[in-house]
């Protein structure tokens, strides 16, 4: 795809090689590379070759960017913040929607460990020593949290914390 015949395909060439140095720092989409490529001052033709052999090569892919920072996010954050997150990666949306409805509920997709920890915290932070008697003040605090957190049903995440047994740690 890319040869040496013109001066055209040495700025090529160039793109070519600051895509690959910047690939290799970090994992970027294919918007966050268009930008990053035009910042630099290249052609459009240039930009549109490079990008289209990573993509060819996998050295891009927007799927496995959003897979990575559900890997990397998604047990402690929900759905709603997840999304964002991919917004400012400036994610193509159809890859989004995709990895995103692939999630379950975030009850169901949180494994019980994280769970009680998410719960421990929760505790700590709004004072609750009985979740089945939780005031609605602190009910509403912890709703809030979670809500800020970008879970999409706070209600059945409480509702979770109260199906789970009470143990208490000895400090």
């Amino acid at each position: 795809m890319f040869s040496a015949s013109s001066s055209n395909s040495k700025t090529t060439q160039t793109a070519l090689g600051y895509g690959l140095r910047i690939l290799a720092k970090k994992d970027y989409t294919r918007n966050e590379m268009l930008e990053k490529m035009q910042e630099k001052g290249f052609g459009m033709e240039d930009i549109t070759k490079t990008i289209i052999y990573l993509e060819s090569k996998k050295f891009i892919d927007d799927k496995r960017v959003a897979n990575n920072i559900v890997e990397f996010y998604g047990p402690s954050k929900g759905k709603i913040w997840l999304k964002g997150k991919m917004v400012m990666r400036k994610m193509n949306s159809l890859v989004m929607e995709e990895v995103i409805g692939n999630l379950g509920p975030e009850t169901e997709s949180m494994p019980e460990n994280q769970l009680i920890s998410l719960r421990r915290l929760l505790e700590g932070k709004f004072k609750i020593d009985d979740w089945d008697q939780i005031e609605y003040t602190s009910k509403a605090k912890v709703f809030q949290y979670l809500v800020r957190r970008g879970f999409t049903s706070p209600l059945s995440m409480i509702q979770k914390f109260k199906e789970i047994p009470n143990i208490k740690t000895f400090q």
